[in-house]
């Protein structure tokens, strides 16, 4: 097997992996290669099918990649990011606001809004309140 042939395998293995020691950066994979996208440029990630699509804040951009939401859910935990709803995985340093409802609806920066499972309301999100609206996760 040729060299070039051997590494484009091993890097299509490294899903998602940093490419520095910070954490700052993902390497998303793209029909041409990989995507370098720093993690607080991504607003939130939905699925289609089998494949995850990244929101990034900003340009607006989507980039498909072909693994699960389950999967990025797995990646992204650690880092900021939390599954709202069987349909979103979001950035919760791009949260602006939270609507009361039965499950709730999140308004992210770029004016986009999200529904929220009832289930993860109940026992992942906590609203202290005031002018300024926090989201934590419990």
């Amino acid at each position: 097997m040729p060299s070039v042939i051997r590494t484009a395998w091993r890097c299509s293995r490294l899903f998602m992996l940093p490419f520095d020691p910070d954490e700052k950066y993902l390497a998303l994979p793209a029909m041409h290669g990989f995507i370098k996208i720093e993690k607080a440029a991504i607003l939130y990630c939905e699925p289609a099918n089998k494949q995850t699509i990244f929101i990034i804040a900003g340009t607006g951009a989507r980039i498909v990649v072909n693994k699960s939401l389950k999967e990025c859910e797995e990646k992204l935990a650690a880092n900021g990011f939390f599954r709202i709803h069987r349909l979103y995985l979001v950035n919760l340093a791009h949260i602006c606001e939270y609507h009361k409802g039965k499950g709730g609806i999140l308004t992210m920066t770029n004016k986009d809004t999200l529904k929220v499972a009832p289930e993860r309301k109940k026992h992942s999100w906590k609203y202290t309140g005031g002018d300024v609206k926090v989201f934590v996760r419990q």
